[in-house]
C-alpha cells in the first residue's frame, strides 16, 4: 500500500474550490478512450475511483493500482496548459 497527498493545485474547479489531486486522477481515469476496455481495466477504472470518492487529506492505493494510475498520468493528454499539472505529474512519478 501507498500512501499518497492528495494536495490541493491552484487551477479552480468552480469559483470556490481548487481542484486537488484526487480530482486530477480521477480526470485521467475518466478520459474518453480512443479503443474498447476490457473488464479488467473497466473494474481496475472503478476501483480506482471508489477509492477517490472517499480522499480526504490522504489516499491510500494498492501499489498495482498505483503503478497503473502512473501509467495513464504519463499517457495523458490535457486541454489546458498549467504548473500544477506539471508538478501533479512528477509527483506521481515520483512515488
Amino acid at each position: 500500500m501507498k500512501v499518497i497527498e492528495n494536495k490541493e493545485t491552484s487551477i479552480k474547479l468552480n469559483e470556490e474550490q481548487n481542484v486537488h489531486y484526487s480530482d486530477l486522477i480521477a480526470t485521467v481515469i475518466n478520459k474518453p478512450l480512443k479503443e474498447s476496455m476490457s473488464l479488467m481495466e473497466m473494474r481496475k477504472d472503478l476501483k480506482i475511483l471508489e477509492v477517490l470518492e472517499k480522499a480526504k487529506e490522504t489516499i491510500e492505493f494498492e501499489d498495482v493500482d498505483l503503478s497503473y494510475i502512473k501509467d495513464a498520468v504519463n499517457k495523458s493528454t490535457w486541454v489546458i496548459r498549467h504548473k500544477d499539472i506539471l508538478d501533479f505529474a512528477d509527483y506521481i512519478e515520483s512515488l
